[in-house]
């Protein structure tokens, strides 16, 4: 995972980043360039809604399946379901917003190796 520095725009990597204290989370992620340190966002455990998404498409895909083989209706509707649930999480995925860093206000001398 890299990050790029607001304060100085130097790419953070996981090979290059400065670490005071790992058990301090204000002295755990730092800039090489600046020496500013960040807080970095935390992986949300994912909502309870984002399972019954996920249910409830297969549900409909498995809904739109069985009428496409009983019922004997075309099976472009069942391909054309799959392609409108990828696009839309296609264009969900593209418009995440990405999380920024937060300055934990530590600062460091910069390394200049």
């Amino acid at each position: 995972m890299a990050n790029k520095c607001p304060n100085c725009n130097f790419k953070i990597t996981s090979r290059n980043q400065l670490c005071d204290d790992y058990r301090d989370p204000n002295k755990a992620y730092g800039c090489p360039g600046c020496g500013t340190f960040y807080i970095l966002p935390k992986n949300q455990p994912k909502p309870w809604y984002y399972w019954v998404l996920v249910l409830g498409n297969a549900l409909m895909i498995g809904v739109i399946w069985n009428i496409v083989q009983v019922k004997g209706a075309t099976v472009w509707l069942f391909w054309g379901y799959m392609t409108a649930l990828a696009l839309v999480l296609l264009v969900k995925k593209l418009l995440a917003t990405k999380k920024e860093l937060q300055d934990s206000g530590y600062r460091s001398a910069a390394a200049n190796d």
